[in-house]
């Protein structure tokens, strides 16, 4: 069956695609001034590709649908789309929004789980904000949702094995033929300030892109809009340090010292900070220490300056806390680094793989957290489906800028054969020594 809606009186289309795949329940007509349009009731008896204004995706089998000029329904089942720019949708009793990425969400009789693969999703009921789902985590929403700390406690972690199969299914999906907004930014350089006026359009844009692991440093040193809610605010500070959970996507050290000009405020919000920043340090010292023991030791530190400089002044107790965490990095690093000397090179092969587009996409993501620098001259070649060859990058330290060239293996996250200053390194290590190597 092939399967085509096209809506009255809107440059708009729906298509579902797939033979013998998806049965149409009903078609109901209804009027408005606008003319006729069409409701359609759908259930996908297998995978069913589907493309909808700003997003396309696929329907998993037993899903069902309701489909009504440009707004997408799901009512049971699972659903993966990808985001163009911002697209919307409607999920159970929930509606959600996703910007320039990856999300699905799961709708069963007595919940509505959202999983944010590469995106933030924004979550509202009732035209009222409910909360913001980080990229790479995932919510099970049961009808409660409480406070902000309640909602971090019951976010999770995607799977990693569960993460790469559903981004490699992704890929599968239709190009679009233009950019999304967060490309134009990243890649063009003189294209921000046109991403950023467009991003300030709606306080909902402006939030997704502050907590986008694409956009996180831009946006943070930037002036929100002016009708920016003082809840998205709230929220974009608190959900900061989750934001780097996943894709370690706050680049710079001055993000994090901009959080903390924002975070008492913020704290604020919810009652007495004397009461409020001890709860709020026992949600992030798990990820402190997760940092530590994949050895992120420069990115705890980032965040442990700011904490520890509040802690002297509202919790003795929460300081102790802290300071005990400064005791874990020496031994996780040591057997992080042993661990790395046993790669087996046959476990890359059970990895998806990525293709062009996405290597180059994730390969400069990763340089632009690191704070390097692109030249005129900066060249990156991927190899798929597991290797970037960047050449002529700038990565800079407190004494010297240097001009290097090199390797990076996205599946093992090693990085080999590097040339600085006439002499090749061929040994691998992994990006985060890479980087604190040039750094030093």
């Amino acid at each position: 069956m092939h399967l085509t809606t096209l809506c009255s009186s809107r440059r708009f289309h729906v298509v579902l695609c797939a033979c013998a795949a998806l049965t149409v329940f009903g078609v109901h007509m209804a009027s408005d001034e606008m003319g006729a349009h069409v409701v359609q009731e759908v259930r996908a008896e297998e995978e069913t590709p589907i493309q909808l204004g700003a997003f396309d995706g696929v329907l998993f089998s037993g899903a069902t649908a309701l489909l009504e000029e440009d707004v997408f329904w799901l009512q049971e089942g699972e659903v993966l789309v990808r985001s163009t720019g911002v697209s919307s949708m409607n999920a159970g009793t929930l509606r959600l929004f996703a910007l320039d990425g990856i999300s699905g969400v799961l709708v069963q009789e007595d919940a509505v789980t959202i999983m944010a693969f590469s995106t933030p999703v924004f979550v509202e009921k009732e035209s009222k904000f409910l909360m913001l789902v980080p990229a790479g985590q995932q919510w099970k929403y049961t009808g409660e949702v409480g406070d902000v700390f309640s909602f971090v406690e019951a976010l999770d972690l995607l799977p990693p094995v569960f993460l790469r199969e559903r981004l490699q299914k992704a890929q599968s999906f239709p190009v679009f033929s233009q950019e999304d907004l967060l490309t134009e930014m990243v890649r063009v350089p003189e294209e921000r300030v046109a991403a950023l006026d467009a991003l300030q359009t709606t306080p909902v844009m402006w939030l997704l892109a502050a907590n986008h692991p694409r956009s996180v440093g831009p946006l943070w040193i930037a002036e929100p809009p002016v009708n920016y809610p003082k809840q998205f605010e709230v929220i974009q500070t608190v959900l900061l340090p989750f934001t780097d959970r996943v894709y370690r996507a706050v680049p710079t050290e001055l993000v994090v010292q901009e959080w903390g000009k924002h975070l008492p405020s913020a704290l604020t919000f919810f009652g007495e900070r004397e009461e409020v920043f001890p709860r709020y340090v026992q949600l992030v010292k798990p990820l402190l220490m997760q940092f530590a023991e994949e050895g992120y030791i420069e990115r705890m530190e980032w965040y442990m300056r700011v904490l520890e400089k509040f802690a002297v002044a509202y919790s003795s107790e929460v300081q102790a806390h802290l300071e005990q965490l400064r005791h874990v990095p020496l031994a996780a690093t040591l057997l992080k680094e042993h661990k790395e000397e046993e790669i087996v090179p046959s476990q890359q092969e059970e990895l998806p793989g990525w293709d062009a587009v996405m290597l180059e996409t994730m390969m400069r993501d990763l340089i632009r957290q690191s704070g390097g620098m692109f030249l005129t001259s900066t060249e990156l070649e991927t190899h798929p489906p597991y290797e970037v060859e960047v050449r002529s990058l700038v990565l800079s330290s407190p004494t010297k800028d240097r001009i290097v060239s090199f390797t990076y293996n996205v599946a093992r996250n090693i990085v080999f054969d590097v040339f600085r200053e006439g002499t090749t390194y061929p040994l691998p290590v992994t990006w985060e020594q890479f980087v604190m190597w040039m750094k030093k």
